[in-house]
């Protein structure tokens, strides 16, 4: 669905093009629109949730109460902005995509956290405020875990 709804605002952007419909004015709209989406997204999912189990505000939602919900709804946030500007994308949207906001669902409750670069990035870009180390290459995790204070070697 994610993914759906990318290509949607991708497909408006182009028919906006085809019109003829001013760049300047239509790049306004579009940044107008997308940050207020993403500032707005994490409030809108957490209250989509209560309300498909029933559930009361609690008036706590926040890095320390649910820091793997807000990570994943800021994260799509960040994933529309970074995908459906108009005629500026930074990326293209994959079907791996979900997958990978889902993974960053549990990346507050560990040490060293691996993503693909473009995700890290999206991760660094909120700045969340977890301990947790982000990855963005397979190569750099065997020095990120030997750096890490709690690792240890096994000898016999």
């Amino acid at each position: 669905m994610l993914f759906a709804n990318i290509q949607r605002m991708q497909q408006s952007g182009r028919e906006l093009n085809d019109i003829g419909y001013p760049e300047q004015r239509k790049k306004l709209l579009v940044n107008q629109l997308v940050k207020t989406h993403r500032s707005d997204f994490p409030d809108v999912f957490l209250g989509l949730l209560r309300q498909q189990f029933s559930m009361e505000a609690s008036g706590n939602d926040s890095w320390a109460s649910c820091p793997g919900i807000l990570l994943m709804t800021k994260l799509v946030g960040e994933m529309s902005l970074q995908t459906a500007i108009l005629d500026t994308n930074i990326r293209q949207p994959r079907q791996s995509d979900l997958g990978d906001v889902l993974h960053a669902l549990y990346a507050p409750y560990v040490d060293i956290f691996r993503a693909d670069g473009a995700m890290t990035s999206m991760i660094a870009a909120i700045n969340p405020p977890i301990p947790t180390k982000f990855v963005g290459k397979l190569e750099e995790l065997p020095r990120q875990i030997e750096a890490h204070p709690k690792f240890r070697v096994a000898s016999v």
